[in-house]
């Protein structure tokens, strides 16, 4: 009597143990984490620190400013993207969407102000 086994009976075999391998793993993990409360809390306070930084992205960002007649455009100065518009830098500013970009804009002084040629 011989026994042969197919690609289908070694597929099978190594999945199951891959699955017994992830099930003792997992066991071992629980077993640790419950015999040492600390451990749970030390990961709890690290995933709320980073919940944190998340919720409040304090980024800023430089922007440039372009008058044209009675408009301001404002342009990211690094990508040159186009963000808003408006005819203030106030009115601009608050016309540039929260999902674009949530955090402050740098705004060099000399562009702030509507340039004198523009002026009525």
């Amino acid at each position: 009597m011989t026994f042969e086994l197919t690609w289908l009976d070694l597929g099978l075999i190594v999945v199951l143990a891959y699955a017994w391998g992830r099930y003792a793993q997992w066991r071992i993990n629980m077993h640790n984490l419950l015999n040492n409360p600390q451990g749970i809390a030390n990961i709890l306070s690290k995933y709320a620190e980073v919940k944190d930084v998340d919720a409040n992205p304090q980024l800023e960002v430089e922007v440039r400013v372009e008058w044209h007649e009675d408009q301001c455009y404002i342009y990211r100065k690094d990508t040159n993207e186009f963000m808003a518009q408006g005819m203030d830098i106030t009115q601009a500013i608050n016309a540039i969407d929260s999902r674009v970009h949530q955090g402050a804009f740098v705004v060099p002084k000399e562009m702030a102000t509507k340039p004198q040629e523009n002026q009525p």
